[in-house]
């Protein structure tokens, strides 16, 4: 049996191919990844911020704040007039929010979802930019089923009517609840400051 030798051009170009092909789908990775629209941040950055939010959700956990499995952290960073960093943290079990400002930036902690939002020195939301259909896209994906899917409002039924005009029926109760909450407050020292959300 004759063994044929490969032509050195064939196998040259063949490994130049097949190096540009793995460059192209490397390149072509990272940019979809740098371009997403919502971006991992990492808050975690020392055992103090770890702690903090583990001792959250595991109180967030033990108030039952999270049901059947549903419930993500909200978390909302800004720096005051004095350049202090400040954290507000909450719970939601449904995606109400998307409709209304859906963060950019999330954080995977340890298994629990953390939504970022950004605010202003007074800890007012700032205002999402950007293709806001594109970002709930992707935020849709972190979240997976960690919420619940809020319908569209609609009047709530009620037997009651108007004092005032006996003619015309009110509107049912709406119940609004975000769990327990709160406003950490980084020192310059190292130190920090934890108030329960009002």
């Amino acid at each position: 049996m004759v063994q044929k030798t490969p032509n050195p051009i064939i196998a040259g170009r063949l490994v130049r191919t097949m190096l540009l092909t793995f460059v192209f789908l490397l390149e072509s990775s990272l940019l979809c990844a740098q371009s997403e629209p919502c971006q991992e941040m990492n808050l975690a950055t020392d055992s103090v911020k770890r702690k903090i939010l583990r001792d959250f959700i595991d109180e967030s956990v033990s108030n039952k704040d999270f049901k059947d499995d549903k419930g993500i952290v909200r978390l909302i960073v800004y720096k005051d007039k004095n350049g202090l960093l400040h954290w507000k943290l909450s719970t939601t079990i449904n995606d109400g929010f998307l409709n209304v400002n859906p963060p950019t930036k999330y954080f995977d902690f340890m298994g629990d979802l953390v939504l970022i939002w950004e605010a202003d020195a007074n800890g007012k939301t700032l205002q999402t930019t950007g293709d806001t259909a594109a970002i709930k896209q992707c935020l849709r994906k972190k979240i997976t089923d960690r919420l619940y899917i809020q319908p569209p409002s609609q009047h709530r039924w009620t037997a009651l009517k108007s004092p005032v005009d006996a003619k015309r029926n009110l509107e049912g109760i709406r119940r609004r609840s975000l769990g327990g909450g709160y406003i950490i407050v980084f020192n310059k020292d190292g130190s920090y400051t934890k108030t329960p959300l009002a």
